[in-house]
């Protein structure tokens, strides 16, 4: 009977009690790329301590919860969601990295027009 309870205690414990993100994943990956990019920026600053370089993260940091009204506690709940369903994170993760891989291709289409005229002036 022990074993019973145990078992079932355990599988309980092991269902996920939110079927649903606490957040949408599209929201959950613009805010963790910013927080990325920013913690890229502040990390390769090299004229700087890497205890600038924290504080420097630190206000970027903040920054962006403010920027969607969000506290660090609030954020740290969704990212647990996230860690205990690996599945839903790594659609965060491919989410991001197709939105990282338009920002290049903008980035380089833009500087099209510029590399097209630069060649045009050289015949």
């Amino acid at each position: 009977m022990r074993l019973f309870f145990v078992l079932l205690l355990f599988y309980v414990g092991c269902i996920s009690k939110e079927k649903n993100p606490p957040i949408p994943i599209s929201q959950i990956a613009v805010i963790l790329k910013e927080i990325h990019l920013a913690e890229t920026f502040s990390y390769q600053q090299k004229k700087t301590t890497p205890y600038q370089r924290d504080s420097l993260y630190n206000i970027h940091y903040v920054n962006i919860l403010q920027k969607y009204n969000l506290i660090p506690e609030q954020f740290d709940a969704y990212l647990d969601y996230f860690y205990q369903h690996p599945q839903e994170l790594d659609s965060v993760y491919s989410f991001i990295l197709n939105d990282l891989s338009l920002d290049i291709t903008k980035k380089k289409n833009s500087k099209f027009p510029y590399n097209s005229q630069k060649n045009n002036l050289n015949k």
